[in-house]
């Protein structure tokens, strides 16, 4: 597989031969798991589940987040991110012994999501003119 990767002549419109990207991912890759394979065969292992190694779950999950819109803001992201966790989370699971909670557990979620933060409240203060009037005559009754 190495061999076949390496002497791979890739062609371009040019007539040029030109090394790609995919050529030196599965070069690393292949080099990867055969040095995993080495590691954990000395260590007594008795098989390798390569498949283990994959980003499969990974693509999916960025497949779900971008599912309605392909190009999305970092806080569109996370906020869709948020909400696949958090649905995950409230779907009832078939293989457990508990009853279904149908209370509301997180009430008004989504309106925290997309209002604004509420604005502190501005209190206006008076001061009289004279207000160190009085200091002068508290001190002399000390």
């Amino acid at each position: 597989m190495m061999v076949l990767f390496k002497e791979l002549e890739v062609v371009q419109k040019d007539g040029q031969e030109r090394w790609k990207p995919f050529q030196t991912g599965a070069i690393l890759s292949t080099t990867s798991v055969l040095d995993m394979e080495k590691y954990y065969l000395e260590e007594k292992f008795k098989f390798l589940l390569i498949s283990r190694f994959s980003q499969d779950s990974l693509e999916n999950l960025f497949s779900v987040v971008r599912f309605r819109q392909s190009v999305l803001t970092a806080l569109e992201f996370k906020n869709n991110l948020k909400l696949i966790t958090i649905a995950q989370f409230m779907t009832k699971s078939t293989s457990t012994n508990y009853e279904q909670d149908d209370r509301e557990l997180l009430s008004g979620f989504l309106n925290v999501i997309s209002e604004s933060p509420p604005k502190p409240a501005v209190h206006t203060i008076t001061i009289p003119k004279d207000w160190d009037k009085n200091l002068t005559e508290l001190s002399l009754l000390e």
